[in-house]
C-alpha cells in the first residue's frame, strides 16, 4: 500500500510504503456488517471486513490512520490487479528485473533476467482480481490539482522486523521509527 502525503503549503507529494503484512488491530465484522471486535492481523486484511467497495475503502482508511497516530486520510484509491493491469498496458508495460526464479510462472522469468511484463502477464503473475477495478472518494478537480505538486523521488519506508506468523508473514514496525516518519512528513518544527 502506498500512502501520499501531500503538502499544501509547499506543494509537494511524497508516499510512504507500507507493508500490507504490517500488523495492527483491525476491525473484524460479521456478514452483516455488524461489528464484532479488534484483532491484531495483517493491515491488507481490513479491507474484506467492507461489505462494499466503499465501506471496504473507508475501513482502510481509519485503519492506516490508527497506525499514524490518528493522522486522518482524506481520500483513497483502490485498485485491483484488473486495474493494475489496464494501467501496465496503458503505459507499454513495466521492465523489471526478474528477482528469483519464476520460470514455473513463465519459462522468460528466470533470475536476473529482464523482462517486459504486459498487463496480461501481470495478471497471470499475481492473482485474479474480483469486482470493480477501481473506487475513489478523491474528486476529479483533487486529482487534477496533483499535477501541481512536485514528487519526491525518495519512498519512505517504515523499518521494522519481517517474521513468519502461524498462518502468514507478520510485519511489526519499529514505533520509534514510525514515529519519526510522523513527525517529518506530517509537522513543521516551529523555531522558538
Amino acid at each position: 500500500m502506498l500512502l501520499l502525503v501531500l503538502d499544501r503549503s509547499e506543494k509537494t507529494l511524497k508516499v510512504i510504503e507500507v507493508s500490507r503484512d504490517t500488523m495492527i488491530d483491525i476491525s473484524v465484522y460479521d456478514a452483516s456488517g455488524s461489528f464484532l471486535a479488534k484483532s491484531k492481523a495483517q493491515i491488507a486484511l481490513q479491507y474484506a471486513y467492507g461489505n462494499s467497495t466503499r465501506k471496504s475503502s473507508q475501513l482502510m482508511k481509519n485503519t492506516v490512520s490508527d497506525l499514524f497516530y490518528g493522522i486522518p486520510v482524506n481520500g483513497v484509491i483502490t485498485l485491483d490487479i484488473e486495474g493494475l493491469s489496464k494501467i501496465v498496458d496503458a503505459v507499454g508495460g513495466v521492465r523489471i528485473v526478474v528477482p528469483d526464479d519464476y520460470s514455473v510462472i513463465d519459462p522468460a522469468f528466470t533470475t536476473g533476467t529482464e523482462v517486459v511484463m504486459d498487463g496480461s502477464t501481470l495478471y497471470d503473475v499475481v492473482m485474479r482480481g474480483a469486482g470493480e477495478y477501481i473506487y475513489t472518494d478523491v474528486k476529479a478537480e483533487e486529482l487534477k490539482c496533483l499535477s501541481n505538486y512536485g514528487y519526491e523521488e525518495e519512498m519512505n519506508t517504515i523499518s521494522g522486523k519481517m517474521q513468519a506468523g502461524p498462518d502468514h508473514d507478520e510485519f511489526y514496525p519499529d514505533e520509534s521509527k514510525l514515529y519519526e516518519i510522523v513527525l517529518k512528513l506530517f509537522y513543521k518544527s516551529i523555531d522558538k
